[in-house]
């Protein structure tokens, strides 16, 4: 189950280096990365043109509903062509049938088949029991005092976080699926994990390496230090789950939970249906992050049993 990145690299005709060569690739990939997002922001400038919209505008978490969905088709064009769509073609540019011998693109992001169903139920529970842990992180990571400049692209950046979970009616809600949960879970993760994590495994003699220097890269990307912390744990996590089940499907649909139980929290919340406010701190007792870490462990264990069990059925 574990994947072998062997299988997608190949001699080259002189030489006998592989190749594509993992720098080239990532390079690649940021630059068609900026390349996408640059062509997001001008299809949205377009689009504020035609529509009249303010094309500076800031959201605040009292603006009115056409701000909200102005700011959510920004951010969704951006997520879209910087993402998913680079993503993809990234993976097709490198490993497209022709030039890639072991296969396509899709066999080297490992899309092409469907999940073991029992290893998504199980990271579904790893990413519920882990969360204490994670939620613990964000209140240490909390206490590291940042440079002003960071603290106020931080409020800045919260400010419009309020802005869009400020959902008054279930297509809010859904827009706000689509952009928070959605999107990120498939662009991320083809991103971070089946082109950063998989060429640096090439890089590193071991994939544990090239797993957390990943799950860096992804939180770094974010660019908000005051959650870098807790979303290196999750990119760990995330990271974990795609090289133990050798299957994209298993971190996106763990990434697709992870987001969208957020937002539906907030949408409960909203509704007055749900006592908590995700927008405000959550307070984890040191025995429940402790207790969170052995639970993970546990299903960690159990995920491992699974995998080596599917691994002789083949």
């Amino acid at each position: 189950m574990e994947f072998n990145n062997n299988k997608t690299d190949w001699d080259a005709a002189t030489g006998g280096r592989t190749f594509p060569a993992p720098g080239l690739v990532m390079l690649t990939q940021l630059g068609i990365f900026i390349l996408g997002s640059g062509i997001g922001a001008l299809i949205y400038a377009v689009l504020a043109q035609l529509a009249g919209w303010d094309i500076a505008l800031s959201l605040m978490p009292d603006s009115p509903e056409a701000d909200r969905w102005q700011i959510r088709i920004q951010l969704g064009l951006g997520h879209l062509l910087g993402f998913c769509a680079s993503g993809i073609f990234t993976a097709w540019l490198f490993y497209r049938p022709g030039l890639n011998p072991s296969g396509s693109w899709p066999d080297y992001l490992q899309v092409n088949r469907r999940p073991d169903w029992i290893i998504v139920a199980l990271a579904l529970l790893l990413m519920m029991v882990s969360t204490p842990f994670v939620l613990y992180t964000l209140q240490l990571n909390q206490q590291i005092p940042l440079p002003e400049s960071f603290r106020l692209a931080e409020e800045q950046a919260e400010l419009v976080l309020k802005g869009l979970l400020n959902m008054e009616s279930p297509a809010e809600l859904i827009g706000n699926l689509l952009l928070i949960a959605v999107l990120p879970a498939i662009g991320e993760e083809i991103v971070f994990r089946g082109i950063v994590q998989r060429q640096l495994v090439r890089v590193f003699s071991s994939p544990l390496a090239a797993l957390f220097v990943s799950a860096v890269i992804f939180s770094l990307a974010h660019f908000q230090m005051e959650g870098f912390i807790p979303r290196l744990v999750l990119g760990m996590i995330l990271g974990w789950l795609y090289w133990k089940s050798g299957n994209l499907w298993v971190p996106s649909i763990a990434h697709l939970f992870n987001n969208g139980a957020q937002v539906l929290g907030q949408y409960l919340h909203n509704q007055g249906l749900s006592s908590v406010n995700l927008e405000e701190d959550i307070r984890v007792p040191v025995i429940a992050a402790l207790l969170s870490v052995v639970l993970a462990t546990g299903v960690i264990a159990i995920i491992n049993r699974q995998t080596r069990a599917s691994e002789h059925e083949l």
